[in-house]
């Protein structure tokens, strides 16, 4: 998952969010037929990690959501099925 790296080395959602944005952007580019899908992260037996994962997780529908333009809306989220931990 991308931005998982990320969280577990402790940097901020938000450099998280701007560089999946990014990567929309570029991959947008070149291709703007492009369908991306956004997968949020499973929680983990680290538990210093999972408020970031958390919060990770609930801002990826609004990134979706900023990268749809009139002509691409191609956004498909997969949702975390079990948040036990």
């Amino acid at each position: 998952h991308l931005g998982s790296n990320d969280v577990f080395q402790g940097e901020s959602i938000d450099s998280t969010i701007t560089e999946l944005g990014e990567l929309i952007d570029a991959v947008r580019a070149s291709r703007p037929e492009a369908t991306f899908l956004l997968a949020q992260i499973i929680p983990t037996s680290m538990a210093n990690a999972n408020a970031g994962i958390r919060e990770l997780n609930a801002r990826i529908p609004g990134l979706a959501q900023s990268k749809s333009t009139a002509t691409n809306t191609r956004f498909s989220i997969c949702r975390t099925v079990s948040a036990s931990r």
